[in-house]
C-alpha cells in the first residue's frame, strides 16, 4: 500500500483525501479494515490527533465505520459519488459541526421569521405534508436526514428571500452530513425522535399562524437543543474514552 508522507502540521484533510484515494483505487476494499491509528501515524508521518480527526470526518461522511475495540472499516459505498470535497473539508475541521449549527441559526431563524410573514397557502400545505412524512418515518423507526433537510429547505423557500434560499441549497449537502453526526445520538435517547418531531411541529405552527417572532424563537430553540444534546454526549464519550 503506497501513500505519501505529509509534512505540514494540522493536515487531517490530506490524510482523509489519501485514504479516499486508496479506497477509490481499490487498495482498500469495502469491508476491509484500515491500518491501526499507530500504523496510519507512521505511514503518513503525522500526529495521532491528525489521524483521529481524519478518521472522525470519514466516519461522519459514512465512508468508514469505526467499531469500538475492533478498528475502522471501509463501508459499502460508491466513493466517487458519496461526498462533495467542500463537505469533507468542513467535516475535517475540529468543531465544524457546531460552526455549521451556528451558521444555520443565523440563516434559518430569520428564514422562519420571514416564512411566517410571507408563506403562501400552497407552501404551508407542502410543509404540512413533509411533517406528515416525518411522522410516518418515526413510526417506522427511522431517523433519516433527508426528510428533516426537506423541512428546513421548504421553510427557507417559503421565506420568499431567494438569496437566503440559495444559501440553504448550497449548504444542503454540508447540512446533511452534519445531521448524520448529530442524529447518531437520537437512537440512544428514548423518545428523542418524537421530541425532535414535536420541535418541528411547533416551528410550523408558529409559521402557519403568522407569529413571526415566535417562529424565530422556535427555530432557535430547536437548533440550540441539538447543540446542547451533542455537547452532552460528546462530553460523556470523552469521559468514557479516558476511563478506557
Amino acid at each position: 500500500m503506497e501513500v505519501q508522507k505529509i509534512y505540514k502540521k494540522k493536515i487531517p484533510q490530506e490524510v482523509a483525501e489519501q485514504i479516499i484515494n486508496l479506497i477509490s483505487n481499490g487498495d482498500l476494499a469495502p469491508g476491509e479494515k484500515l491500518p491501526s491509528e499507530k500504523e496510519l501515524e507512521e505511514m503518513f508521518g503525522v500526529s495521532r490527533p491528525s489521524i483521529r480527526e481524519a478518521l472522525s470526518a470519514l466516519e461522519m461522511a459514512e465512508i468508514i465505520e469505526m467499531r469500538h475495540g475492533e478498528g475502522s472499516f471501509v463501508r459499502e459505498i460508491d466513493i466517487n459519488n458519496h461526498i462533495h470535497p467542500l463537505a469533507l473539508k468542513m467535516l475535517i475541521k475540529s468543531g465544524t459541526v457546531y460552526e455549521i449549527l451556528d451558521a444555520r441559526k443565523a440563516i434559518e431563524c430569520h428564514g422562519a421569521y420571514l416564512a411566517a410573514l410571507n408563506a403562501e397557502t400552497q407552501e404551508l400545505s407542502q410543509i404540512q405534508e413533509i411533517l406528515n412524512d416525518m411522522r410516518n418515518e418515526i413510526n417506522q423507526g427511522k431517523i433519516g436526514e433527508d426528510i428533516d433537510l426537506k423541512f428546513h429547505l421548504a421553510i427557507s423557500k417559503a421565506s420568499h428571500n431567494s438569496i437566503l434560499y440559495q444559501i440553504m441549497e448550497n449548504m444542503s449537502e454540508l447540512i446533511k452530513h452534519c445531521q448524520k453526526h448529530t442524529r447518531q445520538y437520537s437512537r440512544w435517547i428514548p423518545g428523542r425522535p418524537e421530541e425532535i418531531y414535536h420541535q418541528h411541529v411547533l416551528i410550523f405552527q408558529a409559521i402557519s399562524s403568522k407569529r413571526a417572532q415566535e417562529a424565530y424563537q422556535r427555530m432557535k430553540d430547536h437548533l440550540d437543543d441539538i447543540i446542547s444534546t451533542c455537547q452532552k454526549f460528546e462530553k460523556q464519550g470523552e469521559e468514557n474514552r479516558r476511563r478506557w
